[in-house]
Order: structure tokens, then sequence, then C-alpha cells
């Protein structure tokens, strides 16, 4: 027994109608010598896919692998192997048993192929398939491997097991390899940068930035610079506001004349001349003040980074007061301050003394007081008008009898008066208004200053 050689011939399915008509003309049995009595060899069908239901000649045989009569001569076989389409063989049998397989297609399915982005390269089983969206209308059933891959994206690899017929569908969004920023700024429309790249004005999206640290800076006109750090991922989407503070501004301020207290929005900043950094741009309310001047304010307008300088020439508002004391040497107090002391002239004695010339006096009311030790106070009204001049004259003053020294002589008298001077040897008291008593410092015992209250304070021995 031997087998037969097989011509295969895939014919269309329309021949599939002819099958049932050709029993008939198959060649008598004594014609092909019958080997099984009825003209019939036993012939043995196999497929390259086993499993394979098959007609011969228009009947139904089984499944492949399968053993059938047939009597010598040419035969036409449909196979069917599950999930794939029928297949058409012509083939010839002899006298004796024979092998026949057929060669029949693999199973196939359709693979449909939707990635994001499109345009993503597709690769099928290591060999490139084209780009998606993509169609692959026969692929054969079994185990597959995808590879979908895009620029700036993470590749993905999608294992695939197919079973015919049913047909795949692979809907893929790939991963970004990079973050996008979603960068807005207060106020609007600040230059953005990234990771020192400058990327326009905000609002604005950047896509492709590098996993890992990146830095947003952003700048406007006026406004300071800004600069963050942030972590970002692969297929981030991160929202950034950019907050921007107003350039400060510096103010500096003098004062004619100089010393004036400055006030910037009633808080005060220092003595003029003096440099008021840190300032918000906008208006500020400036106020300059210093004794015996009318105060001065302004609104100052202040550019965001301005360095101005603003300047107050102050009025004053004082007058001048003239006056000669007699004796000299008294103190002249106006309002409890001491404004100067008269002196004597020249070469002349201190009974009465120059005229005292007080510049810069507060305008208004004012009380003035002549104050010498030993002398009883002398006040006075007077009303200063700015820039006026104001004379008060000859201003006397009566000596103070209330004795401010005890001397005890070394016979045990007691001499009390009060104290002019301790010189060439004698002690001077003035005792009673015009008399004066010289006390010779052997003749003195001992010494006492009094108190207002004529009460002895310490001593002393001369």
């Amino acid at each position: 027994m031997h087998r037969n050689s097989i011509r295969r011939t895939i014919i269309f399915p329309a021949l599939a109608l002819v099958c049932s008509f050709l029993a008939p003309m198959a060649a008598p049995a004594s014609e092909r010598g019958d080997q099984t009595g009825s003209g019939e060899v036993p012939t043995l069908l196999s497929s390259s896919i086993q499993g394979a239901s098959v007609a011969v000649d228009g009947i139904d045989r089984g499944t492949t692998p399968v053993e059938v009569p047939l009597r010598p001569g040419r035969h036409f076989a449909c196979l069917r192997p599950s999930g794939a389409p029928a297949t058409y063989v012509e083939f010839e049998t002899g006298t004796e048993r024979a092998e026949v397989t057929f060669e029949v297609p693999a199973p196939t399915c359709a693979v449909l192929v939707s990635a994001e982005p499109a345009g993503a390269s597709v690769t099928l089983d290591g060999a490139s398939v084209g780009s998606s969206p993509l169609l692959l209308p026969q692929v054969a059933e079994g185990d597959h491997e995808l590879l979908i891959e895009a620029p700036g994206c993470k590749p993905q690899r999608i294992p695939l097991k197919l079973r015919a017929p049913e047909p795949a569908l692979l809907r893929v969004a790939l991963a970004s390899t990079s973050a996008a920023l979603s960068i807005t700024s207060e106020p609007s429309g600040a230059e953005v940068s990234v990771n020192g790249v400058p990327r326009g004005r905000a609002p604005i999206v950047v896509p492709g930035v590098p996993e890992g640290t990146a830095v947003v800076e952003a700048s406007l006109d006026g406004y300071e610079p800004w600069r963050f750090e942030l972590q970002v991922r692969s297929g981030d989407s991160a929202p950034v506001n950019a907050v921007l503070r107003r350039k400060p501004a510096t103010l500096s301020v003098t004062s004619i004349p100089t010393g004036a207290r400055i006030y910037v929005d009633d808080a005060f900043r220092g003595v003029a001349p003096v440099s008021v950094p840190d300032l918000p741009p906008g208006a500020h309310r400036v106020r300059a003040e210093l004794p015996g001047h009318d105060p001065m304010a302004r609104t100052v307008p202040l550019e965001p980074g301005a360095i101005a300088a603003e300047e107050f020439r102050l009025r004053a508002n004082t007058g001048t007061l003239r006056v000669s004391t007699a004796p000299a040497g008294v103190s002249v107090q106006i309002d409890g301050k001491e404004f100067g002391v008269t002196s004597a002239p020249d070469g002349e004695s201190d009974s009465v003394s120059s005229e005292l010339v007080i510049a810069a006096v507060p305008t208004g009311h004012r009380r003035v007081s002549f104050v010498r030790r030993g002398w009883m106070t002398v006040e006075r009204d007077a009303d200063v008008e700015r820039d006026g001049t104001l004379s008060l004259g000859l201003v006397k003053l009566e000596r103070d009898l209330t004795p401010d020294m005890a001397v005890t002589t070394k016979n045990g008298s007691v001499v009390r008066g009060v104290f002019l001077e301790k010189a060439g040897g004698f002690y001077r008291l003035e005792t009673q208004r015009g008399v004066i008593r010289a006390i010779p410092f052997k003749d003195i015992e001992r010494v006492q200053l009094l108190r207002s209250d004529g009460n002895h304070l310490d001593a002393e021995t001369p």
C-alpha cells in the first residue's frame, strides 16, 4: 500500500454546489480494481488543522483525521476548520489504500487598534504594521504581542490572545513621559519660564515638562520676580498660580531747617534727613513737624520700585523777644524752658544787663520767668506774634532776703543772712536790704546752710 500523491486546488465557494453532483460521475468499480467488494478503497483524510469538518463529493464525512471508503478517481472535498473559512480541494484516489492530507489556511481574526495620541506606531510580534488607527483584517489565531509607541509617551506592550472568528477591538491611551503645567498669574500677563525656557505669558498651559523637579519663574514690570519649585510626575497636569508682589519704593525726606520729625501714613519714620525703604507702591501721606514751625504734609505717589525724594521747607511760626534785667545773670525761662541768661556789659558792673535777644520763640501767649538765686523770681506775660519782635524792656528783680546761711562766732553770736561770697578771709552775708555783714574767718566758730524754712542743713568750718 502506498500514499497517493495529491493535487490540491482551491475552489471558489460557488463550487460547493457542484460537489453533490459529482458522485455519479465516479468510474465503475469494475474499471478501478475494486478491493472492498464494493469498488471503494479506504482513504485516510487529514488536514493541516486537525478537527476540521470534511465533506467529500457533497457527503459529510466527520472531522479530520478520518478514514473513509472512496472509489478510485477524482473527488472534491470541502473542509471547514473551526473559526476559519471553508476550503475546497480537488484530489484523486487510486486502487490502493491512501492517506490524503489537505493544507488549509489557519483561522484568522480581524484586529482594530485605536490609540491615543493618534498616529502612534503599531508593532505586531516584532514587525511594524502601521500607525493607529489601524485595521488588521487577518491575524492568525493564537497568542500575539502588540507594541504601541508614540513620541513623548511611555510605550505599551499588550498581550493578545485571538480566537477565531471573534474580532478584537483595542483602545489604548498612552501615558505621557512628561507633565503639563497650567500656569496663571496675579496680575495676569506675567512672562513665564519653565526650567529656564521662556514659554509665554500667563495664563498658559505648558506641556512636555520632564518628570522630576520643575522650576517655574514669572516676571512682570513693576513686580518682584517670582520663583517656585515643584515635583511633577509623568502624566501629571498640575496647576501653578504665580502671585506677584509689587516692587517696594524708597522715599528720602529732607527738611529745611533740618531735624523735622517725619511721619509716613501717620507712622513716625525718623528725623530728617531720613530714608524710608520698603514702601508699597501707591499714594502715601507724608508729614514733617518741627518745633517752632508750621507742620507740613502732602500726598506723595510712589511707583513700583521708585526711589523718590521729597523736601519740606518749613515756615517758622516764631517771634523774637528782647529783654534786659537788673541785675545781670538772670535766667530767662519761657513756659518753664530756659532760653538764655542775661549778662553785664563788658567792663561794667552787673547791676544792669545788656539786652538779651531771644529768637525762635513759639508764637502765642507765653509765660516768661526771670530767675536768679538769691533774688525774687519775676514773671511776665508775653504775646508772641509770627515774625514779630516783642520787647519786655528792663525787668528789675528784688533781693530775696530769706536767710540761707547762719554763721556762729566764737563769742557765741549767730549771724543769719543771704550768702554773698566767701573771699579775702571773710564771709559776706546780706542781713537786711542793702546791709552787708562781713565776718572774718578767725572769728567764726561754725557755718551752717539753711533751708527755706530756716532749719539747718549742714555745717562747715571756715
